[in-house]
């Protein structure tokens, strides 16, 4: 099954960076990658082409156009819509084909957790944001469910 990964953008080119790094670290793997391009003004557009991704450049339209843009060239059968902020497991991709593959399956999801404190020290210390974020994010999402 061939998969298209669609991720909208702008002005995140560090953060795409990574979500690029780890679309392509998943073993085996040689998905389509389209980076839609939303009008940015850094380097979004060249850290995309650096990897080796298809970029549209579809500028100040909300997020499902974008997506809806991309969708409509993808060549993959399996369409992945990521955000340039996440970075998926190494295991992301085999784990979604594998759920796709039935043939009464037509969408999948996953559930949303928001991040403890401890995850989010852990993303600060890998360049995400600054370590003193905490009780700023804290403030902006409010108590996680294990708390």
């Amino acid at each position: 099954m061939t998969v298209t990964f669609i991720i909208p953008v702008k002005n995140d080119a560090r953060r795409l960076q990574r979500c690029l790094a780890s679309v392509a670290a998943n073993p085996g793997v040689w998905p389509e990658v389209i980076v839609v391009d939303n009008g940015s003004t850094d380097e979004s557009a060249a850290v995309a082409r650096a990897a080796g991704a298809r970029v549209l450049s579809v500028p100040y339209k909300r997020v499902g156009q974008l997506r809806n843009e991309a969708a409509a060239i993808a060549r993959g059968a399996l369409l992945a819509f990521v955000d340039a902020d996440h970075e998926l497991t190494t295991t992301w991709v085999a784990a979604a084909i594998d759920v796709m593959r039935p043939s009464d399956v037509g969408a999948a999801g996953a559930l949303y957790v928001a991040p403890n404190d401890e995850m989010i020290r852990e993303h600060a210390r890998r360049g995400g944001f600054p370590a003193d974020s905490v009780a700023q994010v804290r403030a902006i999402i409010g108590p996680t469910t294990a708390e």
